[in-house]
């Protein structure tokens, strides 16, 4: 059988799919049979063919989680030829889950796969985007997953601010529920801790930026510029980014606790956490690198020189 998540709305899918793994754990603990196979890495076609040809152990049902399915043409075909070779959407010892996060047209370009993935007696779980009372629901509900809650107008201003995203969603609920403590989380928290909706994409630039996605990074940047945005304002961010990193980076490297760091940094305890898991995918030399080419980049600009439109998508693509 094959389980096929997917859909625009990422941190809902993504949920959906760490909850079967969770439930799956918990009914077959000895994680033999669990195996996790990313499509981007070499072997990952390899892996997969000797996974659907060994037997599982102990009698369990066999979870194949692969990520990156839809990578590429070539990928895709692949899987798909392996489904249909072993029998796979027949079979109930074997699973297939993929997680998805991403349009229907998109997939659909891949139409062996999603075709094969969407067979009838798979499970096929679609995530839309919520709005109305189902977003409003949601952010209730989540905020009792984080032992908060959130008032009425709170939840009205947080839609306002961060519209229908769930990662984002979820990611500003932390926050405020980390600074509201005990008591509920006001209009008043979420106006004070939320940027506005005209900030957003500036944000989601830099977290881009930080979490090594060069391809989303450049794709943030040129509809930032295209937006009208000054790609002074743009550079000035970055700057901030990369020099909180730099400082949070090497706290680590110097085994300073992460509850030390935002005192130590002078950032919030919100941030220092946040910086703490993106600072994993660089080195401090590569971040010390990053810096030292956007403080050139600055006093060229201040001096005339450089195209820095040209010079910030150098940057983003330093992110790959």
């Amino acid at each position: 059988m094959i389980i096929f998540i997917y859909g625009p709305d990422a941190y809902r899918a993504q949920q959906y799919a760490a909850g079967l793994i969770t439930r799956y754990r918990a009914k077959y603990q000895s994680g033999m049979n669990l195996i996790s196979i990313d499509m981007e890495q070499e072997n990952g076609m390899n892996l997969l063919h000797e996974s659907l040809k060994s037997s599982s152990f102990f009698d369990e049902v066999k979870l194949l989680v692969i990520r990156n399915a839809f990578s590429t043409k070539e990928t895709a075909a692949g899987i798909a030829d392996a489904c249909v070779q072993f029998n796979v959407p027949s079979q109930k010892e074997t699973v297939i889950m993929i997680c998805e996060p991403r349009q229907e047209k998109e997939l659909k370009v891949h139409r062996e796969l999603f075709t094969v993935c969407s067979r009838k007696g798979n499970t096929v779980h679609y995530c839309e985007y919520l709005s109305g009372a189902a977003l409003s629901r949601w952010i209730s509900d989540h905020a009792q997953e984080l032992t908060s809650t959130f008032t009425a107008p709170a939840v009205h201003q947080l839609i306002a601010r961060r519209g229908n995203d769930t990662w984002a969603l979820h990611h500003e609920m932390i926050k405020l529920a980390n600074y509201a403590g005990p008591r509920a989380v006001t209009d008043a928290d979420v106006a004070l801790l939320v940027p506005a909706q005209e900030d957003l994409n500036i944000f989601t630039l830099t977290d881009a930026f930080a979490s090594r996605n060069a391809a989303r990074t450049c794709s943030i940047l040129y509809q930032e510029l295209q937006s009208g945005r000054d790609p002074y304002y743009v550079m000035t961010m970055m700057n901030y980014q990369v020099r909180t990193m730099v400082s949070v980076k090497d706290c680590l490297n110097r085994n300073i606790s992460q509850s030390a760091i935002a005192q130590y940094v002078g950032i919030h305890p919100f941030v220092a956490r946040k910086t703490a898991g993106q600072v994993s995918r660089y080195t401090l030399d590569e971040l010390k690198h990053i810096f030292s080419v956007l403080v050139d980049i600055e006093h060229r600009t201040k001096q005339g020189k450089g195209n820095l439109i040209d010079d910030l998508y150098l940057v983003a693509l330093s992110a790959s």
